[in-house]
């Protein structure tokens, strides 16, 4: 008898540390041009997005899973912002060429990742954590440069998190129960149980910066062959929708999303 309760209780307590982690899919960045394009009159040439990434956060956050998956959303982000970049340039006239264009696309994605207040606790059985606030902030800055006229067009977006994302997540170290203390995740889309609504803070930071930046650049690049904007579709990601409150117009009358 004595021995079947031991059972039971190894059993329960080896079940509770193997359901710590739970799955969150990565952000879907989805397209955000229709498939009407204006007449085709000149060529451009897009360049790879340069990126400048700020990192202001604590030694554990850096071996956290959170970082890891700050990485891999980063990389999902350039990637789409280049594909639907020149998917929004076919859409204005533009054919996208490797060499030889009338123009030509450059633009910079600046990410900044800062944790502040951060502070070390620790619980009797499951180990340390840490408490802190993060905060994400994006900007892209593009020019489309006309090599034959010596002219160009600058547009910028920018977006923020609008209040500090407030963490709670575990780090290795030597307190706790071995039995209980909380292991590490080491995939992006495996997080520990508990982190799931700072994660969604996080992806939908991603998200809106996505939006607000083909968006930007959707409605200051004029069609080749037309004064007139044809109207954006709507998104069917189930996001937050970007404002158009959100907007303003600075001097020079690029939209950029705050």
């Amino acid at each position: 008898m004595k021995k079947s309760f031991l059972y039971l209780v190894f059993v329960f307590f080896t079940g509770c540390a193997s359901s710590n982690f739970t799955y969150m899919p990565l952000p879907t960045f989805k397209a955000q041009v229709n498939e009407n394009v204006a007449q085709i009159s000149s060529s451009v040439e897009v360049k790879p997005i340069t990126l400048q990434r700020v990192n202001n956060y604590s030694n554990e956050f850096e071996n956290s899973v959170l970082k890891l998956r700050l990485d891999e959303e980063i990389k999902l982000l350039q990637e789409n912002l280049e594909k639907n970049i020149k998917n929004v340039l076919e859409a204005k006239g533009y054919k996208v060429v490797e060499k030889g264009g009338d123009f030509e696309f450059v633009s910079d994605l600046n990410v900044i990742i800062e944790e502040s207040d951060v502070k070390q606790d620790k619980e009797l059985l499951n180990g340390a954590f840490i408490l802190s606030n993060l905060n994400l902030s994006f900007s892209a800055d593009m020019l489309l440069k006309n090599k034959k006229q010596i002219k160009s067009t600058k547009i910028a977006s920018q977006t923020a998190t609008q209040e500090p994302i407030s963490l709670k997540y575990p780090y290795q170290s030597d307190s706790g129960v071995a039995m209980f203390k909380t292991a590490l995740s080491a995939v992006p889309t495996q997080i520990n149980k508990g982190l799931e609504d700072q994660v969604y803070e996080m992806d939908k930071a991603f998200l809106n910066f996505y939006k607000s930046t083909l968006l930007t650049l959707y409605y200051n690049i004029g069609t080749q062959d037309s004064q007139t904007l044809p109207d954006l579709p709507k998104n069917d990601t189930k996001q937050d929708e970007v404002a158009p409150a959100n907007m303003a117009v600075d001097e020079d009358g690029v939209i950029i999303f705050e």
